[in-house]
């Protein structure tokens, strides 16, 4: 475990002088162990191939993280929350919301973030009323932070502006 440990900070100083190429490889052989670094290192390795750009890469570490036997669910959780937000432009809104829906629940930790990106997908398919469903959810949820509060309350004057408009459209 020291000895990952050291290779873990290489890698961290690798990503600190400026060389992701080699921070990948060296954080890719440590996320590919069975030692307590892997979920660390994977969490990682994902950030700089999202830094650069590569997003189906940057998901499929952090895809990694969530099947590693022995992770925390809570980190878990965070990368199938960070995995989802990078692919929610190139996933539909149903696919979106099942990856999500264990992060759903009132109780879990991460249901404000995973309630907004749902809401994001449905008001970018014009599914305003699963939208709707997502953004009072949150608005109920009383330990909203506040300016998360502020940015769902404009989501949903967005969403009852289009379907004001739909609504005229109709008459």
């Amino acid at each position: 475990i020291e000895a990952r440990g050291a290779e873990y900070a290489a890698a961290a100083k690798l990503i600190a002088d400026k060389k992701p190429d080699d921070a990948v490889k060296a954080l890719a052989a440590i996320g590919a162990s069975s030692t307590g670094y892997a979920a660390l290192a994977n969490l990682r390795l994902a950030g700089v191939h999202a830094e650069a750009g590569r997003k189906a890469e940057a998901a499929a570490a952090y895809e990694a993280v969530q099947k590693q036997s022995g992770v925390d669910p809570l980190i878990a959780d965070l990368a199938r929350l960070q995995s989802a937000m990078l692919m929610a432009d190139s996933i539909d809104f149903t696919e979106l919301q099942n990856r999500l829906n264990p992060l759903l629940t009132d109780s879990h930790p991460w249901r404000n973030q995973a309630r907004e990106l749902v809401a994001l997908s449905a008001i970018k398919a014009n599914r305003n009323d699963d939208a709707r469903v997502q953004l009072d959810r949150l608005l109920g949820d009383k330990e909203l932070p506040g300016g998360m509060r502020e940015h769902v309350t404009m989501l949903m004057a967005i969403v009852t502006q289009a379907d004001l408009a739909k609504a005229q459209q109709a008459a």
